[in-house]
């Protein structure tokens, strides 16, 4: 027992960039084949049907609201406890802030439940207009179920932001590892009985469970405040930052019910694709969110440091970024079908779904490695105090995904509603870095080698891509032996120069058989 605690409190304690990264992708790569289970088992039970639908509506409504606002208050609070730590030295003042902005989170939440149990199927109306009164009804049902799952959405970002501040980022992801142990035999028990009802009860009973671990292993939240101990100018800028984050990561949501609005408008099960895509693609990006975190942190830290230094990291961010994402975005859209007919193709989940989930896969992981870069960005412009200055753009980016929805929608079906997504990402990014670092784009991106990156990807992905009558076996096989190719020989050519060294792909592959091969001895 002895030697297991030594372990976990020697994982939990890892602060390094490269030990942190590894350390989270290790094990997020442990818990990978139980989400892939769990969205096996969603597709199995229940396909593309009516009331999945219907589910997939009422989570994208809960997400754009308790999302939204639980993650633009993380945004908003990590970077002035970070200057409050630095302009006065107080961890009091830390904790009460912190403190304070719990219980504020705490109302919010309260507020929201209010209005989902009030008026449940007016927001699914709203957000539904292709909705029949079936489908309605099974929405407004959806989202009692779901309220639970409201309440963690909101509270947990600010027990992470404790986590984060205290410098234990591995604690804040190790937590929430058990998610799909704790969900997948909830949702087994449950479906028998309340059928796809059962996909809002697991999932906000493991949610629910989750936030408990959570707690306990970080520890020593503050929940305790003296008014007099708090900094008001620090409050006035965690609010008006509130806001402005709220203006800008609500965005991103937005983009996924307003997808699922003009789904809504196609067939039966069109609603259900466009989130089984978008489940594949979180499948995918979850991997890489994890160790990218630790660079968003250490990007708020260096702003009240050094903002050259902290440009310089942004930078740096996205060459890697655009190194190991960019190629995964484009073979995986490029291998949709076989990876879809693969992971979902079994039950309940028949051809016409395999065939809309490929399209929408396809669509949206284009935009794979533009999704890292606007986060990126994103971080950076809240940490410097200049979201006001993209707060025009939000706005505009959300009439444009809106307007390219409608216009692709028709002809295109979910394909066009995904690439529609996509594009407005692209836009997103490029006109967010002539805002916030300099209008030498192009040549950025050349440095970083983006341009050069495409011009092999593609001949590549059209080889996958036109590798379908081999069959799904024989394509998937093709995609692994060029994804691996592709970084053997991209390394050798140059097309991750740019990248720092102790981040390409031979190093990383040193550090990764070094680490084992050290664990292995300590622990004989």
């Amino acid at each position: 027992m002895t030697g297991a605690r030594r372990l976990i409190s020697r994982i939990l304690g890892v602060k390094s960039s490269r030990g942190v990264s590894f350390t989270l992708s290790f094990l997020s790569v442990l818990s990978k084949p139980f989400g892939y289970l769990r969205i096996l088992i969603i597709a199995w039970l229940f396909g593309a049907s009516a009331i999945m639908d219907a589910f997939q509506l009422a989570l994208g409504v809960i997400s754009l609201f308790a999302g939204s606002i639980g993650g633009s208050m993380q945004s908003a609070v990590l970077p002035e406890l970070e200057r409050v730590r630095k302009e006065t030295g107080s961890a009091g003042k830390c904790r009460s802030l912190l403190a304070f902005s719990a219980w504020c989170a705490i109302l919010m939440t309260a507020i929201l439940c209010a209005a989902l149990f009030i008026a449940p199927g007016v927001m699914i109306r709203a957000f539904a207009g292709g909705f029949d009164a079936e489908r309605i009804r099974y929405g407004a049902y959806m989202i009692w179920w779901l309220s639970p799952y409201a309440v963690v959405t909101m509270i947990a970002p600010i027990v992470a932001v404790w986590a984060l501040f205290t410098e234990r980022y591995v604690a804040s992801a190790v937590s929430s590892l058990p998610y799909n142990f704790i969900l997948i035999p909830l949702l087994l028990l449950s479906a028998p009985l309340i059928g796809e009802y059962a996909m809002g009860l697991s999932q906000s009973a493991a949610s629910v469970i989750l936030l408990v671990i959570t707690v306990i292993v970080i520890r020593g939240f503050p929940m305790r405040f003296k008014f007099s101990g708090l900094p008001l100018a620090s409050l006035r800028r965690i609010g008006a930052n509130t806001l402005l984050v709220l203006a800008m990561t609500a965005t991103s949501m937005v983009y996924v019910v307003v997808d699922r609005y003009f789904a809504s408008l196609l067939p039966v099960g069109a609603v259900s694709s466009i989130s089984y895509g978008n489940m594949l693609t979180t499948a995918f990006t979850s991997l890489a969110a994890a160790p990218f975190g630790f660079f968003f942190a250490r990007i708020s830290r260096l702003v009240n440091e050094d903002r050259e230094e902290a440009v310089s990291a942004v930078k740096q961010t996205l060459a890697i970024v655009s190194a190991y994402i960019l190629p995964a975005g484009i073979l995986s859209s490029a291998a949709a079908r076989p990876l879809v007919s693969l992971f979902l193709g079994w039950g309940n989940f028949g051809e016409e779904a395999v065939t809309m989930t490929s399209m929408s896969l396809t669509g949206y992981n284009i935009s794979m490695a533009f999704s890292f870069f606007g986060m990126a960005l994103g971080n950076y412009a809240q940490a410097t105090q200049r979201l006001v200055r993209l707060l025009p753009l939000s706005y505009v980016m959300i009439g444009t995904n809106a307007l390219l929805d409608w216009l692709m929608v028709r002809p295109l079906g979910v394909f066009g509603l995904a690439l529609a997504t996509s594009l407005t990402t692209a836009l997103s990014f490029t006109a967010t870095y002539l805002i916030l670092i300099d209008r030498s784009i192009i040549r950025f991106l050349a440095q970083i080698r983006f341009f050069a990156q495409l011009a092999v990807l593609a001949p590549c992905g059209l080889a996958v891509y036109f590798s379908e009558p081999l069959g799904t076996a024989a394509q998937l096989v093709l995609l692994a032996a060029i994804s691996v190719i592709y970084f053997i020989a991209g390394e050798r050519l140059g097309l991750m120069a740019s990248v720092p060294e102790h981040w390409r792909p031979g190093a990383l592959f040193n550090y990764v058989r070094n680490a084992g091969g050290g664990l292995l001895k300590k622990r004989g």
